[in-house]
């Protein structure tokens, strides 16, 4: 970093990824913050500055070797940063530059008490359960869709339809069992769970099977919206919910946003209208991609599918988990939040090949001469896809 990218980051203040300290606050602060940003997408620590943004310069005699004490001491795992110095107006800044953590969920350690903070803002706050949940799922240590939901019981399943998954993609008749044995069957599977000497669904039997799961799980839905012009604020032409197993709910998007694609005008007099689309196998494979890689820990929020009249937004709760980026999509690395999920629709079709969603689909629009786009915005991922304006 450069004395001039240090000035800039000064002047906008700090945010989820800067903070400024003085390097006479106490270690427990520096260990809060690097664990907090650690959680998240990692970011910068600036010593000898203040809270106002004012450069009081470094005081310690040794302030890189107090900062990498502090991270061996108090922050656990093991997690080292960067550090080095940029001398400013006769003084000198400490920079320590927080990674993005891979052995998530970090916590401050001292003693035997393990406290574990997430970034708010520009602020550092212990993490709630739901948030804890999500940082042990996003290091692959926890699997969402395998956990039970202890609220719910084997009968909120569809037994019709499990029948049917079961004699199609296994092979395995359910009808002539014995329930104890059908159960026995579903727990293997990951459908239900054992908790506390109960069968409880989990929440990928729910999604696949459920015969309400909007009931069971608020979240597991989506939205779907077209607008007439390119703004959320926009005048809405169309507005519908899918709250059904997560199959249906892609057969059921899917089919809106087909209906709502613009589709050719009739010739008037010697002209002949432009007509937009997107190719089909794009705008199933976003919304399959859309269910099965979200963050089913973030309560209340859906998968949201906007479409406007330049492009198709599709919106899926949760940033890609650990350490995805988008290149690594578009490179057809995988790194599946919810592999029961992800099983279960290549069983049912859905899926042709693993880690192919994204490259198919930047690959055919391509063939358009039109660029998707994936954006990481706050805890939310969002494919953009132009319509491709082609003449008849």
């Amino acid at each position: 970093m450069k004395r001039e990218e240090l000035e800039e980051f000064i002047r906008n203040g700090e945010g989820s990824g800067v903070e400024f300290k003085l390097d006479e606050v106490r270690p427990e602060a520096i260990a809060k913050t690097v664990v907090a940003m650690a959680n998240r997408q990692g970011g910068f620590i600036f010593l000898g500055v203040d809270d106002r943004g004012e450069i009081k310069g470094l005081t310690k005699k040794e302030p890189e070797e107090w900062v990498m004490e502090i991270c061996r001491r108090l922050v656990s795992p093991s997690l080292i940063p960067a550090y080095y110095e940029i001398p400013v107006k006769g003084l000198k800044v400490g920079v320590i530059k927080v990674p993005l953590g891979i052995d998530k969920p970090y916590c401050v350690q001292k003693k035997d008490r393990k406290t574990y903070y997430v970034r708010a803002g520009s602020t550092n706050r212990e993490a709630t359960r739901e948030e804890l949940r999500r940082l042990y799922q996003a290091s692959g240590v926890l699997h969402y869709d395998t956990c039970g939901i202890l609220t719910s019981f084997p009968d909120d399943l569809d037994y019709s339809r499990l029948h049917r998954y079961f004699l199609e993609s296994r092979g395995t008749e359910l009808a002539g069992l014995d329930k104890e044995e059908t159960l026995r069957i579903l727990v293997n599977t990951g459908i239900l769970s054992e908790e506390e000497e109960n069968r409880v669904c989990t929440v990928g039997g729910i999604l696949l099977f459920g015969r309400e799961p909007a009931r069971i799980l608020p979240s597991a839905g989506a939205i779907f919206a077209a607008f007439d012009g390119t703004r959320i604020t926009d005048n809405i032409l169309d507005r519908k919910q899918a709250e059904q197993t997560l199959p249906e709910n892609v057969e059921n998007i899917s089919r809106m946003v087909r209906t709502n694609l613009p589709v050719p005008a009739k010739i008037e007099g010697l002209h002949r209208k432009n007509l937009y689309l997107i190719p089909e196998e794009v705008v199933r494979e976003a919304v399959v991609n859309a269910f099965i890689h979200r963050d089913y820990t973030i309560s209340g929020a859906k998968v949201m599918i906007f479409l406007f009249s330049d492009r198709l937004e599709v919106k899926s709760p949760g940033r890609p988990p650990n350490t995805m980026t988008v290149e690594k999509m578009k490179a057809m690395i995988s790194m599946p939040r919810n592999p029961m999920l992800l099983q279960f629709m290549y069983d049912y079709h859905y899926i042709e090949r693993l880690g192919r969603g994204i490259p198919m689909i930047f690959e055919e629009m391509r063939k358009l001469n039109v660029e998707p786009e994936i954006r990481i915005e706050e805890e939310e991922t969002i494919l953009s896809l132009p319509l491709v304006k082609r003449d008849e």
